[in-house]
């Protein structure tokens, strides 16, 4: 069956729909179709849109500059369309709502003034809104429309799936202990609390907070922190303040609502639309993507760029442990200086790849035979070594780095998290310098992996410990390079390997010159390994192939993202 053949009978339906003859069966029977596929979904969405653009011809002027986006991006028809859309449906069918403030009071509705009056459109362009509304919630509300009931006073809206101390009360008074929230404001006096959404859609606001469940797809914020984690299906959740309104596109962002009135707008992951809402046309409206920030002044009419803060929001909380996560990455510098990867290591630290003893450090030449030593009292680090040649043996499983080449066998330095000027033995050097930062610091962390060394990470210890939390490793980030300062020329080669799997290679001849690692980790790798090796030169009595061969890890993190 071709595509046209697939979606000739739902376009049949729309089309009747569209022109006010589909009858009850009909109209039961594309509802049923939309439940039993995506894909129709999909297709009815871009079918109703198109349809609604071209109704409107004369729109598309205004269409063009409806999303202002970042340089040299693409805005597609669909991004655009469901904007524009759901705008409509929401300001046509907006009603003045109670708001309260932080202290409980009442505040006087606030007068939002429709930003899509100007346009003038035809009443076919608001009921195709409407009916793609209703469409999506027949897909992603599929529980409520089952279990709801007309006779119910209120439909439940959103459950609490997480909280921690928290203390939430029903328009600020009444104190709410069931799960299920219904319409209404409420204000969170103490603590955290993740709200899920039927459509999937979750969001986790920090204390003090005050804000209302609008519908099943919008949330008001009146006051406080609030991160949203918006799955495809629950596409177009919207968020609401009293100056602007976010809309989702499949994002990671979060919403910083001033005492002042202040809207901040932070993009983690994928793209929103923000709007303006003291702006009367659709230059009010931008697309803000990941890594990007606005904010919207109280009263204000201009959306302004503000600094993106990694660290502002909770994205998860961990109730049974008490703790909650900010988006922080691992930092595999403090794993090798003791800690969990979240700033609780040491620094100034070293682990000595002959015996797997963490401590002090020593900074001389040492040989070795190439025996890989199991990091038996160490949860996060599952074993270390110094390379000596091909079949060296790289995890407690044996894995093997097979085109492992032949080095002298000798290493210089232990593996350290910390700059090397405070050796116990040996030399005080200053390992880690690249492009003029210094690195080893709990600022600056990064590890000295002097060729020839090695280190293998437990990937699954360390997602033993993030289980709860909701949150995955994605990737491996970090810079590499010579330190700035070694007194020779240097010739080394840095490695890395996922379960004996070569996923990186790098020949440093350069001093201070910095390379970036970006690697995908999956959910099934296990063990992460980091190796240098020397560049093989001829060893002489003063000048052993290793010298100066001083590699420096800049900044090495295991990236998370929410499952």
């Amino acid at each position: 069956m071709d595509r046209n053949d697939k979606y000739e009978q739902l376009s049949q339906w729309i089309s009747d729909m569209l022109d006010n003859k589909i009858s009850d069966e009909d109209f039961q029977k594309m509802q049923n179709k939309l439940h039993s596929d995506p894909a129709y979904m999909r297709y009815y969405i871009e079918y109703v849109s198109i349809c609604a653009l071209m109704e409107k011809r004369s729109l598309e002027g205004s269409l063009r500059k409806a999303v202002k986006s970042d340089a040299g991006q693409h805005n597609s028809l669909e991004d655009t369309s469901e904007i524009i859309l759901k705008l409509v449906a929401e300001e046509e069918e907006a009603e003045s709502v109670i708001r309260y403030d932080i202290d409980g009071t009442q505040r006087k509705p606030d007068k939002r003034e429709t930003s899509l009056n100007s346009l003038k459109l035809q009443n076919i362009l608001f009921k195709i809104a409407a009916i793609i509304l209703i469409c999506f919630g027949i897909l992603q509300l599929d529980d409520i429309i089952v279990n709801y009931k007309p006779e119910d006073p209120l439909p439940k809206l959103a459950r609490v799936s997480k909280h921690l101390n928290s203390d939430l009360r029903y328009k600020g008074v009444q104190q709410v202990t069931d799960n299920w929230l219904w319409p209404g404001d409420y204000h969170l006096r103490e603590g955290y609390m993740s709200l899920k959404y039927h459509s999937g859609a979750e969001v986790v606001l920090e204390a003090p907070a005050v804000f209302r469940l609008e519908s099943f797809d919008t949330i008001y914020l009146s006051y406080g922190k609030l991160f949203a984690n918006v799955p495809p299906l629950a596409k177009g959740f919207t968020i609401n303040t009293d100056n602007a309104k976010v809309m989702d596109l499949g994002t990671e962002f979060g919403v910083d609502v001033s005492v002042q009135g202040d809207t901040d707008l932070y993009v983690y992951k994928g793209k929103t639309a923000l709007v303006c809402n003291t702006i009367d046309t659709f230059d009010s409206t931008q697309m803000v993507t990941a890594g990007n920030a606005r904010g919207v002044k109280f009263g204000g009419n201009e959306v302004n760029d503000i600094e993106l803060e990694n660290s502002l929001f909770v994205r998860s909380i961990n109730s049974d442990e008490g703790t909650l996560w900010r988006g922080d990455n691992i930092c595999l510098a403090d794993i090798v200086g003791g800690g969990n990867g979240f700033g609780t290591g040491a620094v100034e630290v070293g682990i000595n790849p002959l015996t797997g003893e963490r401590g002090p450090y020593s900074i001389f030449d040492r040989d070795s035979d190439g025996r890989y030593v199991k990091m038996t009292r160490d949860r996060y680090i599952d074993g270390v070594f110094v390379p000596s040649g091909n079949g060296q043996v790289i995890s407690s499983k044996k894995h093997v780095f097979d085109n492992c080449p032949a080095t002298n066998n000798v290493f210089y330095a232990d593996i350290i998290s910390g700059s090397g000027v405070n050796s116990v033995f040996g030399s005080k050097d200053e390992l880690m310098i690249l492009d003029g930062i210094k690195y080893g610091s709990k600022n600056n962390p990064g590890l000295s992996i002097h060729a020839n060394l090695g280190i293998t990470f437990d990937l699954d210890k360390i997602r033993a410990d993030l289980q709860n939390y909701d949150i995955s490793i994605s990737r491996l980030t970090a810079k590499i390079g010579i330190s700035d300062i070694c007194p020779n020329n240097p010739h080394a080669v840095f490695w890395v390997l996922v379960d004996g799997r070569l996923c990186y290679y790098k020949e440093l001849t350069e001093r201070g010159l910095a390379s970036s690692i970006d690697i995908a980790i999956n959910d099934s790798d296990r063990f992460l390994t980091i190796v240098s090796t020397d560049g093989g030169d001829v060893d002489i009595a003063d000048k052993r192939s290793s010298n100066s061969d001083w590699c420096v890890l800049a900044n090495p993190k295991l990236e998370l993202e929410l499952r």
